[in-house]
């Protein structure tokens, strides 16, 4: 799919405003350089995969959507769940195989910690007694493709505009102040 005008022209300034963040920064820290830029889709509670009902058969049928940037994944659990704990199995940002076990708790949104790029698979321990429900979605959590120098401080700006990040070396990942809605562009700067 060719790359519209718009979006060479969004990527150009993004690259611009990352150059001269870089060079402000590196005046003061030294070594740091843009790694990331990008606006991803806000979080959703169903956009990997829609709703499965407890009493249904173990591995989730397909389709499974991967997340639209590598990020952390939600899992929504209905009132009465009891299809026991998950597994899913993909990728995380490097293209390495990971697996995470997610403690199910009924009528909970439980947030995922590692960073998904892709799903293969996602599988419920038990077929449960009801009908009730669990569905997968995004999170707020961005990976990031390169990774910081340990210690480095991770910089973060939303439309332009300089802000707090939490920063998971674990999972070499971000949380935004401003959570990703599909308009707020973010740009990282870090020693690398």
């Amino acid at each position: 799919m060719p790359i519209s005008n718009k979006d060479k022209s969004m990527m150009k300034a993004w690259g611009k405003a990352g150059d001269i963040m870089s060079r402000a920064i590196n005046s003061v820290l030294g070594g740091s350089k843009l790694i990331a830029g990008g606006t991803p889709a806000a979080k959703g509670t169903t956009n990997v995969h829609a709703a499965v009902a407890s009493n249904a058969a173990n591995l989730f049928p397909g389709p499974i959507t991967n997340p639209d940037v590598p990020r952390n994944l939600r899992y929504v659990f209905a009132a009465s769940y009891d299809g026991g704990n998950l597994t899913v199995v993909g990728t995380n940002q490097f293209g390495q195989t990971q697996t995470e076990v997610v403690t199910a708790v009924a009528n909970t949104t439980v947030v995922g910690t590692k960073v998904f790029k892709t799903v293969t698979s996602i599988t419920k321990a038990t077929v449960g007694a009801t009908a009730n429900a669990v569905s997968v979605g995004t999170g707020d959590k961005i990976g990031l493709t390169t990774v910081p120098v340990s210690g480095s401080p991770v910089l973060l700006t939303a439309n332009g505009v300089g802000e707090a990040v939490t920063f998971d070396a674990t999972n070499n990942g971000f949380t935004p102040t401003t959570v990703p809605n599909g308009t707020t562009t973010y740009v990282i700067n870090a020693n690398v």
